[in-house]
């Protein structure tokens, strides 16, 4: 079972389920960067690949926000057990990433069905890191976490290539896992999801909003439920009000949308978006409350510190502080 916390992103083991059958691939086993594993296609609901119940799924988590689920599965193949990790985009659902993978722990006799899943220059599971540098060259990018395999701790390098994600164990620099990815794999993900903090070469992601500041088209306001206190839940929703006497030098129109209050976990999710004085852009941020007030995350001293408390009026009051200078913005719920 894996358990991993990578740099902000945790995954969290659940209910084991037994594996399925009739889940061969027959004697597809290429595999193509960007487009598929064998026969499995990148790009499509999770249902549709016919796997059954996964062993155990998880969320992944970067700044305190989830942005992508991930699920493990064993296949039943003709003679022998296939293991699978499927990644799905919170973005919209679809699957970017199919890996085949083999327990570190496992003899390889056992799982034999994974070695056979290559790409078209030889490279799966059992290469070895030199050969994969040899043939690939240096990936794009590399992250590093350790992970539990039955009783054994094992420490994994993950090569990303254009379409490509290897998967390395750092005790004998063999690949367990390697499979395809589209979108820009996590990466993509992340940035669809968090946003990149202005609007990107994909305009038809977003619509405008008053003022011309835009929302990301993945926007989901999911309702408090009963658990969560009045004066709390009276934040959800849709929020525009204008920033006056920002360091710009203008005023600056700001979009909040609390999409998701939560008390286990405790946790609040917003878009916050701005224009059209600065660049418009638009960000998804985690936020807390203190008293009556919620706090946007600040990963740093660089960052404004931006806070909003509720007003007997059901308005809200902005504060945008950076250095020694505030401002403050009169926010009015928008209507759908």
């Amino acid at each position: 079972m894996r358990s991993v916390a990578v740099g902000g992103i945790f995954l969290l083991a659940l209910v084991l389920f037994p594996f399925p059958r009739g889940n061969a691939q027959g004697t597809d086993y290429l595999i193509v960067p960007g487009r598929s594993v064998g026969g499995w296609e990148l790009g499509k609901p999770l249902d549709s690949y016919s796997l059954g119940k996964p062993r155990w799924q998880w969320e992944g988590t970067e700044r305190r926000i989830p942005y992508y689920n991930g699920y493990n599965y064993l296949a039943a193949t003709t003679n022998t057990r296939l293991g699978l990790q499927l990644y799905t985009c919170r973005d919209d659902g679809l699957v970017f990433a199919v890996l085949v993978w083999r327990g570190v722990n496992v003899p390889e006799a056992a799982e034999t069905e994974a070695f056979k899943y290559k790409t078209a220059g030889g490279i799966g599971v059992g290469s070895d890191e030199s050969e994969v540098l040899k043939v690939l060259g240096r990936s794009e990018s590399t992250s590093q976490w350790t992970e539990r395999h039955g009783t054994l701790e094992v420490t994994v390098a993950a090569l990303d290539y254009p379409g490509l994600r290897i998967e390395v164990n750092r005790g004998d620099h063999k690949v367990f896992a390697i499979g395809a990815t589209s979108r820009g794999g996590w990466i993509g993900c992340s940035r669809a999801i968090l946003g990149s903090g202005r609007v990107g070469p994909d305009p038809g992601s977003v619509t405008l909003g008053p003022s011309g500041v835009p929302i990301p088209k993945n926007v989901r306001i999911i309702p408090p439920g009963p658990e969560v206190p009045r004066d709390r839940a009276a934040f959800s929703g849709k929020w525009f009000g204008v920033f006056t006497g920002h360091p710009s030098g203008g005023a600056v129109a700001n979009i909040l949308i609390v999409e998701d209050i939560t008390v286990s976990p405790p946790r609040v999710i917003v878009v916050y978006a701005w224009g059209p004085v600065l660049a418009p852009g638009w960000a998804r941020i985690a936020g807390r409350f203190s008293g009556e007030t919620l706090y946007l995350d600040q990963p740093d001293q660089s960052v404004p510190l931006i806070t909003y408390r509720m007003l007997p009026d059901d308005t809200l009051e902005g504060s945008y502080q950076i250095g020694t200078l505030t401002v403050g913005a009169k926010m009015r719920r928008m209507k759908d």
